[in-house]
């Protein structure tokens, strides 16, 4: 697998998708939201917020453009499928509203063999991404770790600057991601990625479910890496806009870099401990929009919430530290 391989994977999971046109053909689609009008539009809500000093004020539909013309480049190099932008109508543009730009790709055979390879199916469907590609161990080489996350950020992180990316407790800013809900394996394998390929520590998961996130239905998962737990020298980010936002966020904010331990020792869980938990007939615990390996179960256990659900999904960060038992 070459590093543009990974990143079209990155950014395909990270908030791609496979439509398909009948049984033979289909198309894919990278996406970007956005609700920013301009590069230095602020909203005026956050404590946080400091303007960011530039010569001229420009479009993110503009700069987004450009930057998605990489992507297309990219996945013709790399596939040798064409594509088109669709971009946001432009009465939307001036406000706070939520933004869209797509990029679609041309009819592909939905048995396209390198592409097929990769997800380890025989048939291309939005199926295929809700089952992370482990078989291929990125997290074995740096160099297709960073491309694989560098996929990742593109197209789910928020844009990482003070209007828009949370703090933790300490004040400290971190970079989030936000994965689709149903993409269930996608947090295990990018933990993976940043924990063994990238040596970055993950900071927590706060998986979209009715016991850790409000409102949780149809909510993304919120994957959350300390500012500070990053090396300057890791990129993180290939498109323009995003990559400028980072850079000027690590200038004004990270002035130290302290990594801590790796999860699970950085969590409130002590080696060998055994966490029970049970099964509930709760209609929300039960819903189709759980994974069905934790359908059913309440982990409402105060603070071990995310690891539960790891342990629960198989994570292997997780064997031969703690275990699970489900008391019915």
């Amino acid at each position: 697998m070459t590093n543009d391989e990974a990143y079209l994977l990155g950014i395909l999971y990270g908030k791609g998708s496979i439509l398909n046109l009948d049984s033979k053909n289909c198309i894919l689609k990278f996406r970007i939201k956005f609700r920013r009008p301009t590069d230095q539009s602020l909203r005026s809500d956050n404590k946080y917020t400091k303007n960011p000093e530039r010569d001229f004020v420009e479009s993110l539909k503009s700069k987004l453009t450009n930057d998605f013309s990489i992507i297309m480049k990219i996945l013709n190099a790399t596939w040798n499928i064409d594509s088109t932008i669709d971009l946001p109508n432009s009465y939307s543009l001036n406000d706070w509203g939520m933004k869209e730009i797509t990029i679609t790709s041309e009819k592909i055979p939905n048995n396209h063999r390198r592409i097929c390879e990769l997800l380890n199916c025989t048939k291309l469907t939005n199926a295929c991404l809700l089952k992370f590609p482990f078989g291929l161990k990125i997290e074995e080489n740096t160099e297709l770790s960073l491309a694989f996350a560098q996929g990742i950020c593109d197209s789910c992180s928020l844009v990482p600057n003070e209007a828009s990316s949370s703090f933790g407790g300490k004040g400290i800013p971190r970079i989030q991601l936000e994965p689709p809900q149903e993409r269930w394996e996608l947090p295990i394998g990018l933990c993976r990625i940043f924990q063994m390929g990238l040596n970055i520590p993950v900071n927590n998961i706060n998986w979209g479910h009715p016991q850790i996130r409000h409102s949780w239905k149809h909510q993304n998962h919120q994957f959350r890496v300390s500012l500070q737990c990053i090396p300057n020298y890791i990129e993180l980010y290939r498109l323009n806009y995003k990559r400028e936002e980072y850079h000027e966020l690590y200038k004004r904010s990270c002035t130290s870099y302290k990594p801590t331990e790796k999860c699970p020792d950085s969590k409130r869980m002590h080696k060998g401990e055994c966490i029970h938990i049970n099964r509930k007939a709760d209609l929300d615990l039960n819903s189709n929009l759980l994974d069905e390996r934790i359908r059913g179960i309440s982990i409402n256990v105060s603070q071990k919430k995310s690891l539960i659900i790891c342990k629960l999904l198989g994570c292997t960060q997780c064997e031969n530290y703690f275990d699970v038992e489900i008391d019915d």
